[in-house]
């Protein structure tokens, strides 16, 4: 585990950084002090905006026009009171952003490989996970992101298999109905 060579501290979130960096995929960090996040940004690469949040196709709407690359549906975890499951509004969110090029990302109840497909299908290009791997995270650092992310492409891939989805661009909501 990174820890903080003043303090000593345990830094997660730097453990999270680098397996994400390991495994190439898009990091998103939050909640971090300011020099935790300015160490996190000098170590990553430059990355476009992205929103989250986002749940309705109003705020899609909104954040296209703001010029964001990509957006992340999402109600964090249910810390908004008024949020409803994203996977409920891809399909509309997906419709109002065709052709624009913003990507859509799919947060909360991202468990396994099998939720990450049925968000690929309603919709979503890819999937962020969060509390998934905060477990694997916390009990064994980068290893245990990087094993937990592999376990899951590998659920995805099966069901991708079982279902004749060849590519991420084969996707739509006829595989779940």
């Amino acid at each position: 585990m990174i820890t903080d060579l003043k303090t000593r501290v345990k830094l997660p979130m730097s453990e999270y950084a680098a397996a994400a960096k390991e495994i190439g995929t898009l990091n998103w960090v939050g909640m971090e002090s300011d020099e935790t996040f300015e160490q996190i940004c000098r170590e990553g690469a430059d990355l476009p905006f992205v929103v989250k949040g986002v749940l309705s196709v109003s705020d899609a709407l909104k954040a296209r026009d703001a010029g964001a690359a990509a957006i992340v549906v999402s109600h964090h975890h249910g810390r908004v009171p008024f949020g409803i499951p994203p996977v409920y509004i891809l399909p509309q969110i997906k419709e109002s952003l065709a052709g624009s090029g913003v990507a859509i990302f799919c947060d909360c109840s991202i468990e396994t490989g099998y939720d990450a497909y049925k968000a690929l299908a309603l919709g979503a290009d890819a999937v962020s996970v969060g509390r998934g791997i905060l477990g694997p995270l916390l009990k064994e650092g980068r290893d245990g992101v990087v094993k937990k992310v592999n376990s899951m492409n590998a659920q995805l891939a099966e069901l991708c298999m079982y279902t004749g989805v060849h590519d991420m661009k084969s996707f739509d909501p006829t595989v779940l109905h």
